[in-house]
């Protein structure tokens, strides 16, 4: 099975510049070294906009793919972040990028490196470090390449895949996980697997060796069985009792391991579970080094020993570092040279070993899973298994060391050891473990214990030869029928590999390095073209704009909601983390990670509604202000509308955030609409005013009240209408001095005295009254309206002064109108003293919202606000 695979539906996004670019060019054009498998899968990345998964076997090739990739983000100008899981693998990829890439700066991080990515053009990282690294700076392009990306379905590792890189690729031989991580973590990021190269695929076209497969069933001796009887016990008693107090009868059997796990590592806890968990682990360990050790398995592979030793390299597979101790001790009283490396040998160790095993100097490698994945295995052609799990993963990834492309057309030898009526009986499990490799291998057979003349015939057996034809003339289409030896049957007949000159070289993570070097040169027509904002060159800006904002989809009533939360709990993180108040590195990079969160959280919401802003804002189209200029004025209402918003309230964000869009808008139509700028509250009257004056029917229809602002003048500034009508209708109507002239020029315009007199009667009148008022209230009464000599202030300036909120001070300042408009309805005290302005004025002053808005104050917020 190979090509194309149907990805997972995603979002339409706008056509990026990049892709676009790569998508013009033909991968083999890119890089003439790419096998055709590797061309098409290029090919069909390119056309999934630079997302996606390539799952091929080990061996393939998926390394260069990779590095081709990283080649063409790095002629354009973009960044690339390499995930690896292993240090072993951070250096091969390190290598083979500077190898290949000569003109790239190349930097890493982990395993005691901290390079930046703003600081070189790709960066290789290890996982663990890139979940706890920023790593790419805003308003940069990125591509993320994650080898074996498998792994990072993790809850610890999903954390590197981060958001603010747009393109993405995954390279993996085994894409599927038994817990169907996969499903809920990879395919949401990286869009599903886009290309498939399976074996039938990769044997057709030469670019994995031949495989013959040989299973050797063993029997236990009677100790060892009853051994393996006692811990299989134990195992089925303890597991069902741990299954019915955890409840986890319906749980597989992954999900129920990570359980028993969690409580075996508990501490001082002496609780019956925790017991029941450690002696479950126990028996399974034990059962475990029973198959493993099996005394009829070291017998196998003393018999094959001849066979390993004529090998080009052999690699010994099993579950324990005991077991790998006792199989390199049986082959080195062989005479064979035979390295044991495992997770607790030192790196320095662990690179000895491999690279006497590349130079020849040792015939055998063996190891306990650390083979497994995740390292580079020099040359081989024998693999002996003597354990190992159930899982498909775990085969497909031993059987890759084995089956890479040799430059000789050497095939590839697995034998597989297990115990006859085990768990391991790979009788009953087949189809599970080996169904996968099973249709494409060369030869199979099966084997017992007593047949190990047989075993070793098996495995020295006939190669089909190929003739070396010479070469043709490019364009010539005949070619050499391969001959095959009298007496050998092949199943699946495959072409005969393909010579080491007619194939590249792709030495790599997953390729057996050769002395050819592939090398990539970035010309000086491959310069990133000067883009603005990679925004194309167009008249119809409004439509560009419309077709960016068209890529968001628009949230539910639901999403807005758990949206809303995400953004609330990254304020919290964000809060906590300011105060320090964490008390482990796990603790804050989880806050981190939330605070994170919390931000990507925010911009779904913004970005989610700007189709919103632009449905809202064509209302206004017919304003001074262009456009574009109104959707941006309406974007900074939607960011305040986001920042407050609170979905406990039950209301719908859009229904909310619509009175702050407006504002927005009508603030910048004020801002912008005169020369000299008028206050927002102001710039309404201004527009009613005129709305008023346009015909008599409008004036009759507005019904204002002049007389009522001629008595207000006498105690507060005159109001907008007053200079409106004085300005037209009055006096000054054909003059080309305004009444602000007049106002300016003091010098020529006294005020009167007796308006004079009645002003500072009216004010000793009202700070007596003021003087019942507490001593705070009745200072920010008259601060609040300039009762106290100076100008009136606004509710900040009077918070600064007593060191409140200004939110308490407009409570101070309501209550404190509250007492006395109670003094002045129950003494008349306006009727007593004869003052000229009737006691309904002023008790409308002190409780009217237009005399309190002083210049620089927000207007009052609506009920959807509150």
């Amino acid at each position: 099975m190979a090509g194309p695979v149907d990805a997972v539906v995603r979002a339409p996004r706008t056509e990026e510049h990049f892709v676009r670019i790569v998508s013009s060019r033909p991968s083999s054009e890119v890089n003439p070294h790419l096998w055709t498998w590797q061309a098409e899968a290029l090919d069909t990345w390119h056309q999934s906009e630079c997302r996606g998964v390539v799952e091929a076997v080990t061996g393939a090739g998926k390394t260069m793919i990779g590095i081709t990739a990283a080649f063409e983000a790095f002629r354009q100008g973009i960044k690339v972040l390499v995930l690896v899981p292993t240090a072993e693998l951070q250096s091969q990829w390190q290598r083979r990028l500077m190898e290949t890439l000569p003109q790239a700066d190349v930097g890493t991080l982990g395993n005691g490196r901290r390079d930046s990515l703003g600081a070189c053009d790709i960066l290789v990282a290890i996982i663990n470090s890139a979940t706890r690294a920023e790593l790419l700076k805003e308003h940069s392009d990125g591509l993320l390449i994650a080898d074996e990306c498998h792994r990072y379905a993790a809850k610890s590792f999903s954390k590197a895949l981060r958001s603010d890189f747009r393109y993405r690729l995954g390279l993996t031989a085994t894409y599927q996980r038994p817990d169907k991580a996969n499903t809920a973590v990879l395919d949401p990021y990286f869009g599903g697997v886009v290309f498939q190269m399976w074996y039938e695929r990769a044997l057709r076209d030469g670019v994995i060796a031949e495989f013959d497969i040989a299973f050797v069933g063993i029997g236990l001796t009677d100790s060892e069985r009853g051994e393996y009887q006692v811990a299989s016990s134990a195992i089925s008693k303890l597991g069902m009792s741990l299954k019915n107090k955890l409840n986890l009868q319906e749980a597989s059997f992954d999900q129920f391991m990570v359980a028993i796990q969690t409580f075996a590592k508990k501490k001082n806890d002496p609780s019956p579970i925790v017991f029941m968990a450690r002696k479950y682990l126990d028996a399974v360990v034990k059962r475990q080094q029973v198959l493993t050790n099996a005394k009829n398995k070291m017998k196998i592979l003393e018999g094959i020993a001849p066979v390993i030793a004529e090998s080009k390299g052999s690699l010994i597979f099993s579950q324990t570092v005991d077991s790998s101790s006792q199989a390199a001790l049986l082959l080195q009283r062989a005479g064979i040279e035979t390295k044991a490396v495992s997770s607790a040998s030192k790196p320095h160790e662990r690179r000895g070993a491999m690279q006497q095993f590349a130079n020849g100097f040792a015939k055998v490698l063996c190891a306990p899973r650390i083979l497994d994945e995740g390292i580079d295995v020099p040359d081989s052609d024998l693999a002996v298994v003597l354990s190992g799990s159930k899982q498909p993963r775990q085969t497909i990834q031993r059987l890759g060391r084995i089956i890479r492309r040799k430059n000789d057309g050497r095939h590839g030898r697995f034998v597989v050891l297990y115990a006859i009526n085990t768990i391991e009986d790979e009788t009953q499990n087949r189809d599970q473990q080996f169904g996968p490799v099973v249709p494409s291998a060369r030869r199979i057979a099966d084997f017992t214990e007593t047949q190990i003349r047989e075993l070793r015939k098996f495995l020295r057996g006939p190669v089909p030869e190929a003739p070396i034809a010479p070469p043709e003339a490019p364009g010539s289409s005949s070619a050499s029928e391969p001959t095959l030896p009298v007496g050998t049957t092949v199943e699946h007949f495959v072409p005969p590999p393909l010579l080491a000159e007619d194939l590249p070289d792709q030495s790599g993570g997953d390729e057996q390095p050769t002395s050819k070097k592939i090398v990539l040169v970035k010309e000086a027509d491959d310069e990133p073209q000067e883009l603005l904002r990679s925004v194309t060159d167009t008249d119809d800006l409004v439509g560009v704009y419309l077709k960016q904002i068209g890529q968001y989809p628009l949230l539910s009533a639901a999403e807005e909601v758990a949206v809303a939360k995400r953004i609330e709990a990254g304020m919290y993180a964000t809060h906590v983390l300011s105060l320090g108040q964490y008390q482990t590195r796990r603790e804050r990079r989880s806050l981190e990670w939330v605070e994170a969160d919390g931000a990507a959280a925010y911009d779904e919401m913004v970005t989610s509604n700007l189709r919103l802003v632009v449905s809202i804002a064509k209302k206004y189209n017919r304003s001074k202000l262009a456009f574009l200029d109104l959707i941006q004025e309406g974007n900074l209402g939607l960011v305040r509308a986001v920042q407050k918003f609170d979905y406990t309230k039950g209301n719908k964000f859009s229904t909310y955030a619509t009175w702050w869009i407006r504002q927005g808008i009508d603030r910048g139509i004020g801002d912008a609409a005169n020369t000299i700028r008028l206050p927002i509250h102001l710039f309404e009257k201004v527009s009613e005013f005129w709305n008023c004056m346009r015909d008599d029917e409008s004036r009759a229809a507005c019904d204002h009240d002049h007389s009522k602002v001629e008595q207000a003048l006498r105690m507060q500034p005159a109001s907008l209408e007053g200079y409106l009508d004085l300005q037209w209708d009055g006096h000054y109507a054909e003059s080309l001095m305004s009444f602000d002239d007049r106002i300016a020029d003091p010098d020529v315009f006294t005020d009167d005295p007796e308006t004079k007199i009645v002003d500072v009667e009216l004010l000793e009148t009202v700070n007596s009254v003021v003087d019942s008022l507490p001593a705070r209230e009745a200072e920010i009464i008259r601060r609040r309206f300039g009762w106290n000599g100076e100008p009136p202030q606004t509710l900040d300036a009077i918070g600064n002064r007593f060191a409140v909120t200004r939110e308490r001070i407009r409570q101070l300042e309501k209550k404190s109108i509250e007492k006395l408009k109670e003094q002045f309805e129950a003494h008349s005290f306006f009727a007593e003293t004869h003052l000229p302005m009737p006691k309904k004025s002023m008790a409308a002053t002190l409780t009217s919202d237009s005399t309190l808005q002083t210049a620089g104050d927000d207007p009052q917020p609506t009920e959807c606000d509150k």
